[in-house]
């Protein structure tokens, strides 16, 4: 049996239940570890732990930028012109 964490949930059941989360770890056997782990739902997890990367370590809130979000152009123009 290989311990993998799930990086792609799968759709489907796993042993009668839905699939666990992306990020949590699950005991598959080496053969079905290997196949989920060539289509990239899974990776093999390793005995050393892995420090994260700056691609993946979750930013902190001075490292994101704040989107205003863009202004909104005039609507549609009126059929018939308003009153006088």
């Amino acid at each position: 049996m290989v311990m993998v964490r799930i990086t792609n949930r799968p759709t489907g059941l796993f042993n009668g239940r839905p699939w666990p989360a992306a990020g949590e770890m699950i005991e598959l056997s080496a053969a079905s570890a290997q196949t989920m782990a060539e289509s990239g739902h899974v990776e093999i997890v390793t005995d050393e732990p892995t420090q994260p990367t700056e691609e993946t370590a979750t930013p902190t809130l001075d490292q994101v930028e704040t989107a205003t979000p863009p202004k909104r152009k005039r609507g549609r123009p009126r059929k018939y012109p308003l009153p006088s």
